[in-house]
């Protein structure tokens, strides 16, 4: 296994500051926080919903408000209009009386009672005189009835100034009223605007950021991918030079190459699987171990972005939601959102011989895969992790 070992070619970043595999981790780090906290903003839609809804309950409330203070303010300006009214007219009513009593008061200065009395007295005719009495006796009537009717009409001037006032103070206050509502309305309204656009902002962030994550996620896959392809054509080149680093056959050793933050273990029956680096060497010795009990152990284990995405939308689905946002759970089997899968990070692997927990991959693993750092997915016997997600 030394000899092979020294055989084949390391390959690992000579400038950690130039290296993709862990620039996408750092990258998918951040894919998998926003993908969070977007799923954080959409999974409270109900909560903001219910917000909306309460501000728009409080908006009606205050228009019914303003409604009311503004009838009230309105039935007071009209009360105090009427009350102004009403003085003017007992001012008019006031001002006939006394242009009555002044007239009355000049025809006394003309005519006076105590002439009219002398002529009833000195008059021949006692019809006559009976007439001019009576005619005295009306004339001093109407002259305190004015009097009277004067002096109610000054009281009833009064009252009506009292209710005026009271009116016009009332007014005052509905109108300091209905503009205090009118603003508390505005107040209501400015709030409902300013949630609506501070929720859809941090959406819209988000979701920006997102996709901006997304294309770099690409971008580094495309580089890994194609260094990946370099590191496969290198190490064949190897192993055909130098026949004793053959893992061929079924009684092979197996062996680590690495790249970067990743590394291919190769499976003794053939082929590899790729991880990260490192778990490289617990893979390693766990597929030896298997391979002395006579299990043969390979399979897949790395998965690009791209590469799952399509498992996506063959489990899940081909829409948007279905491939970015739909919950694992509902994938048929249950596949991780892009970006939150531990085959992305490296750290999964997918048995190829494991299809059920009768296998002998499945007895074998689940008696000894805990030793070497790995659990199973209870839902998938095939898929082992190191934490079981």
């Amino acid at each position: 296994m030394v000899a092979g070992l020294v055989s084949l070619p390391v390959i690992s970043a000579a400038n950690p500051a130039d290296n993709p595999s862990a620039e996408r981790a750092k990258v998918r780090e951040q894919r998998a926080q926003v993908a969070t906290e977007v799923d954080a903003l959409r999974a409270t839609e109900a909560e903001v919903e219910a917000a909306l809804a309460a501000l728009e309950s409080n908006v009606r409330g205050q228009e019914a408000m303003v409604a009311e203070a503004q009838r009230a303010a309105a039935d007071a300006k009209a009360a105090h209009e009427e009350a102004v009214a009403a003085v003017q007219a007992k001012q008019a009513e006031i001002e006939g009386l006394r242009e009555q009593i002044r007239e009355f008061a000049v025809q006394s200065f003309v005519h006076p009672p105590a002439d009219d009395a002398m002529a009833a007295i000195s008059s021949a005719d006692p019809g006559e005189a009976a007439q001019k009495r009576a005619l005295l006796e009306i004339r001093n009537l109407n002259d305190a009835d004015l009097l009277e009717r004067l002096t109610a009409a000054e009281e009833d001037l009064q009252v009506q100034r009292d209710i005026a006032e009271d009116a016009a103070r009332r007014a005052e206050e509905k109108q300091a009223e209905a503009e205090g509502r009118l603003a508390e309305l505005q107040r209501a309204r400015d709030e409902q605007a300013a949630y609506v656009a501070q929720v859809e902002a941090r959406l819209d962030q988000k979701l920006s950021e997102a996709a901006h994550l997304e294309a770099v996620d690409k971008e580094l896959s495309d580089k890994i991918r194609r260094e990946q392809e370099e590191l496969a054509r290198r190490a064949a080149a190897a192993r055909a030079s130098n026949p004793r680093s053959s893992t061929g056959g079924g009684g092979g050793r197996s062996t680590v190459v690495f790249n970067g933050e990743l590394a291919s273990v190769s499976c003794p029956s053939g082929g590899s699987i790729t991880v990260a680096k490192s778990i490289a060497g617990n893979l390693q010795s766990m597929l030896n171990a298997a391979a002395s009990d006579g299990v043969v152990l390979c399979g897949g284990g790395y998965r690009s972005s791209d590469g799952q995405i399509q498992t996506r939308k063959a489990n899940c689905g081909t829409s948007h939601y279905a491939i970015y946002e739909m919950p694992a759970s509902q994938c048929r089997p249950p596949t991780a959102r892009p970006g939150t899968s531990m085959h992305e990070r490296g750290l999964a692997i997918d048995f190829s011989n494991c299809s059920s927990r009768s296998t002998a991959c499945y007895q074998w693993l689940s008696r000894n895969a805990a030793s070497f750092g790995f659990r199973n997915l209870p839902s998938e016997p095939w898929h082992w992790s190191v934490n079981g997600n």
